[in-house]
């Protein structure tokens, strides 16, 4: 009896050592590409997305205190070569004054962006919206079902709005 409760809690231990191992290669797999959606041996082309008349700098390290090397505008496309670190994704194609160029994922979309020039859309949620400073960044305002906003830039994921960065998910066009 006793040998067969112990041949018991083997398998229960090995089953749970076994479903600890699948959770860690599962959370390996999120956490390692989870910040901007790419392996770090893929090359992926990025555009940059921002407010009209904004900019985005262009870091030589990244950190948010470094010195710029470069700036992207609105639309700018860039290559990435997938290595993300602090928020930030490393460019592949370096023609800036750095050996390395790194840009805040939170203004970069991987769909090419539409200038829309201030185009009215209505929320349509059924919740509160959040207007964000970027696509990763803090909260600005909370929209709610039926304001009206205007777009300046539209991306499949991302609107750059006159109250910050929303999901174009939950946003109707005027006017169609």
């Amino acid at each position: 009896m006793k040998k067969e409760k112990i041949i018991e809690v083997r398998k229960w231990i090995i089953t749970l050592i076994e479903i600890l191992v699948i959770v860690a290669v599962i959370y390996g797999i999120v956490v390692g590409t989870q910040s901007i959606g790419f392996s770090e041996s893929v090359y992926a082309k990025g555009y940059i997305i921002c407010q009209p008349g904004d900019y985005v700098n262009v870091r030589w390290s990244p950190k948010v205190a470094n010195n710029k090397c470069g700036r992207l505008d609105a639309g700018d496309e860039i290559l990435l070569d997938g290595e993300t670190k602090n928020g930030f994704a490393l460019c592949a194609d370096s023609t800036f004054e750095s050996s390395e160029a790194w840009v805040y994922t939170g203004y970069i979309v991987f769909d090419k962006p539409v200038k829309t020039d201030g185009q009215k859309a209505i929320v349509s949620s059924n919740y509160r919206l959040a207007a964000r400073q970027n696509c990763t960044g803090e909260l600005r305002k909370w929209l709610y079902n039926g304001d009206e906003v205007q777009v300046f830039w539209w991306s499949d994921e991302w609107c750059v709005t006159n109250y910050g960065f929303v999901k174009s998910e939950y946003l109707d066009w005027v006017g169609e």
